[in-house]
């Protein structure tokens, strides 16, 4: 018993001394849970994922589960506490921590569903205070969801998913090969209204067609790059995590 408290104080000095000590909660997340139809492998990784996503909030300093598990092994941890309720023991390694939150996450299936579930467990009361679970298809689906339950359990910012800035910049060139194409309109036309007082005048004349042409293409551009932009502005979603595709 005093061997793992020695041992989990001095990780939890060694990882609150890369952190100001300002107003943030310790959350300490423990191995994700593999259920029925989930490897133990995409599970760990979807542990990997959430705690990267948790590591950016600027309210929380993760501990992460495998920060614990380097330093000795969860049924290791269950023996040396001697604790026989795993909602007890978790909190039991938590504190020894230093952290006010544990962050319990598990992942199975519902038929031919995926059901990934969070929760954070307050250390001083013992009991959940917060959950969030999502369904989805398969396991291909399962990194975005845990982008954003994450995101909604420690309310990160919402990240774009990438086509609004996109979207807008290609509007901009539509308006600059519109105005271009503008331009050149009113060169060509200046021309022709010369070439009819002068219609012998053949340079002058091919000058009109030419820029006339140039018009035409940059108008036709600009349409299609309006569509482009349009659909990339009016197709942007905000995502509920961050880092979401």
């Amino acid at each position: 018993m005093r061997l793992l408290l020695v041992v989990l104080l001095a990780a939890s000095s060694r990882v609150s001394a890369q952190q100001p000590e300002q107003a943030r909660l310790r959350v300490a997340a423990t191995a994700i849970r593999s259920e029925a139809g989930v490897s133990q492998g995409t599970a760990n990784l979807l542990g990997e994922v959430i705690a990267a996503d948790v590591a950016r909030s600027p309210k929380h300093t993760l501990i992460s589960a495998s920060d614990v598990a380097a330093m000795i092994s969860v049924e290791r941890q269950k023996q040396l506490l001697g604790c026989s309720e795993e909602q007890s023991c978790l909190t039991e390694i938590a504190n020894a921590l230093g952290a006010e939150l544990i962050l319990d996450v598990s992942v199975g299936t519902i038929g031919n569903l995926r059901v990934l579930s969070l929760r954070l467990i307050d250390t001083r009361v013992g009991q959940p205070t917060l959950r969030e679970s999502e369904t989805v298809g398969g396991d291909d689906e399962l990194v975005a969801a845990a982008h954003r339950l994450t995101a909604r359990l420690f309310d990160l910012p919402r990240a774009s998913r990438g086509r609004l800035i996109p979207g807008l910049i290609v509007l901009g060139g539509a308006v600059a090969l519109a105005a271009g194409g503008l331009t050149f309109g009113l060169l060509s036309n200046a021309d022709y209204q010369r070439f009819k007082a002068d219609p012998f005048n053949d340079p002058l004349g091919d000058a009109a067609r030419t820029k006339a042409f140039v018009a035409d293409g940059m108008y036709l551009g600009a349409l299609v790059a309006a569509g482009v932009g349009l659909f990339l502005v009016l197709t942007d979603k905000s995502a509920d995590a961050v880092g979401v595709p």
